[in-house]
């Protein structure tokens, strides 16, 4: 593995550091690195294969998982709504391959809880694992990193268990909630490559904004007058609250605020 692993397989190669002792880890990572293990089955929650050993003998070893819970399968389902990887997306390998990547960053869905796992070989070595177990894992991890749907077989899991596509109104509302999404990213594309026109000093009004709203800059320094320019900002651009658009009522406080003080 002299190549960059992709975060899901180097999640998994992980774990082998995790569940053997020093040396132990060396020797599995110096036959798989050898080439001296071969993967001959990827099932629900079993991993088998064959290592050659230093004496040219060939053992067979597995790797076995434990069923997720229905816990942890939801906080995996979350993530790829998050995402937005569903329905045919999830037919996708390299959709698939972003999701477990995700996932990878995510100990809630335990897919990489070293603790799950259980090894087994027909060497003489009682460790669990045995250095044939690491140089087993070695080599699915390299398998992961080339698509990352044998992992979740590993698991017990087919890509459409973590479909979140909703049924009927629930299927329009989520559909205009993503377009909104998308426009809304869409739009702050264009105007970053666009660049934002400053004529008026609105990019240096939304730079103090952001102090004063943070608590970076001392009460009093930033004039409620000179909020009035970021009107049309307001009534554009969205400014979600609680997933409720509150953009018109800034621009209108803006208003109000901008006509308090031309009577003054």
């Amino acid at each position: 593995m002299s190549y960059q692993l992709r975060p899901s397989a180097r999640a998994l190669s992980d774990v082998a550091a995790q569940v053997a002792d020093g040396g132990r880890l060396a020797r599995g990572r110096l036959y798989f690195r050898q080439g001296a293990v071969s993967i001959t089955a990827i099932e629900s929650h079993e991993v088998s294969g064959t290592v050659t050993g230093s004496r040219t003998s060939q053992y067979r070893v597995r790797m076995r998982s434990s069923p997720l819970g229905e816990a942890q399968i939801e906080s995996a389902r979350k993530v790829a709504d998050e995402l937005r990887v569903r329905g045919e997306l999830l037919e996708d390998p390299d959709q698939v391959h972003r999701l477990v990547d995700a996932l990878a960053q995510r100990p809630t869905t335990g897919l990489f809880d070293s603790s799950t796992l259980r090894f087994s070989c027909d060497c003489p070595d009682i460790g669990d694992p045995c250095k044939h177990g690491v140089a087993l894992v070695m080599a699915f991890a390299d398998a992961v990193h080339d698509d990352a749907r044998t992992l979740l077989e590993f698991r017990g899991l087919d890509p459409m268990d973590l479909d979140t596509t909703p049924d009927g109104d629930e299927a329009e509302q989520s559909e205009n909630q993503d377009q909104d999404q998308d426009r809304a990213e869409e739009q702050g594309t264009e105007d970053e490559e666009a660049g934002i026109e400053d004529d008026d000093g609105t990019a240096e009004i939304s730079a103090g904004l952001i102090e004063f709203f943070s608590g970076a800059m001392p009460d009093g320094e930033l004039a409620l007058g000179d909020l009035a320019p970021l009107n049309p900002v307001f009534r554009t651009v969205p400014v979600v609250i609680d997933g409720v658009d509150a953009g018109p009522v800034f621009a209108d406080a803006m208003e109000w605020i901008a006509e308090g003080l031309s009577d003054l």
